[in-house]
């Protein structure tokens, strides 16, 4: 396992709980605060019982822009 951060917005690390984060299906090793976001990247943030096992998505199936019902209507370049 990689290091638990202490805590996100009320959840606490401690008391048999952790908090880890997950890039691309791979646990970061660090301060999930600064994870950088790029696009199309899988971000996975867990929190539970301390060795439990997380099965996390290394991978999405993004679909085209014109697949998108939120980029109808949007002026060029803003899908």
């Amino acid at each position: 396992m990689g290091h638990p951060h202490p805590g996100l917005h009320g959840l606490k690390a401690g008391g048999g709980n952790e908090f880890r984060a997950y890039v691309n299906g791979k646990e970061y090793v660090g301060d999930p605060a600064v994870v950088e976001f790029r696009a199309h990247d899988e971000i996975a943030l867990v929190y539970g019982p301390v060795g439990q096992k997380t099965d996390v998505p290394s991978s999405y199936d993004w679909p085209s822009s014109s697949a998108r019902p939120w980029s109808a209507g949007r002026p060029s370049g803003m899908a």
